[in-house]
């Protein structure tokens, strides 16, 4: 709890920095950068599903490490035969396939901020 004020403002400014890098790609939705918010980790959704697995191809190959987002839908693990949506989940399902994550973590320099930003770059300028 000491440096809780730290890290909440390192990983919100880790959010602002990226965001203000890949706020030029439409083709990306990046989250509202907000300092009130402990990001454990700075979610991206591509447009289709193409360009996620581009960029997951792309950054891995970078040495960016991304998890996947909405990786635990619903109707694919055990509770599936005890939820119900008359949608069938579909807002996971897309999220899931055009989603992911990348570190925001309060650890990384701004110099690991940049090459992740430069990361996407490369790849989105192709």
């Amino acid at each position: 709890l000491p440096t809780m004020e730290t890290v909440v403002a390192k990983r919100a400014r880790n959010v602002a920095l990226l965001n203000e890098r890949l706020s030029k790609y439409g083709s990306l939705s990046l989250p509202k950068a907000d300092p009130r918010i402990s990001y454990l980790a700075y979610p991206v959704v591509a447009e289709t599903s193409e360009l996620r697995d581009a960029l997951l191809f792309g950054l891995d190959k970078l040495g960016v490490e991304t998890r996947p987002l909405m990786s635990l839908v619903p109707v694919e693990v055990a509770v599936a035969g005890r939820v119900s949506c008359p949608f069938g989940f579909a807002n996971a399902r897309d999220l899931h396939r055009r989603g992911f994550y990348v570190s925001c973590h309060d650890s990384l320099s701004d110099a690991d901020v940049a090459y992740i930003a430069e990361s996407f770059d490369g790849i989105l300028r192709r």
